[in-house]
């Protein structure tokens, strides 16, 4: 399945500064689980699009999907960003 979250930055945050934030860290969450795989953050490129930033990954099991934010390192990200979202989506597709 693919997990997907849509997020929508506050005004005046540099949506490149937060997509280089993202990255990193998902790249360590894909490097320390077997079940995670290929992220990708994705940028807006359309001006007044509804959302800034897209994150897609590749989850093995639908189960996980509740490891993924429980983990340390997502947890820890969360509190990196959580600053600069102004509204976030999430959704699956199988």
């Amino acid at each position: 399945m693919v997990h997907y979250e849509l997020l929508k930055l506050k005004p005046g945050t540099d949506p490149v500064e937060v997509q280089e934030k993202l990255w990193r860290s998902i790249r360590k969450l894909d490097d320390a689980t077997d079940w995670l795989n290929h992220p990708v953050v994705h940028r807006s490129c359309q001006p007044g699009d509804d959302f800034d930033l897209m994150i897609t990954v590749r989850i093995e099991q639908e189960e996980r999907v509740g490891e993924l934010m429980a983990n340390p390192l997502a947890m820890k990200l969360e509190g990196e960003v959580k600053d600069t979202i102004l509204e976030r989506r999430t959704f699956d597709h199988y």
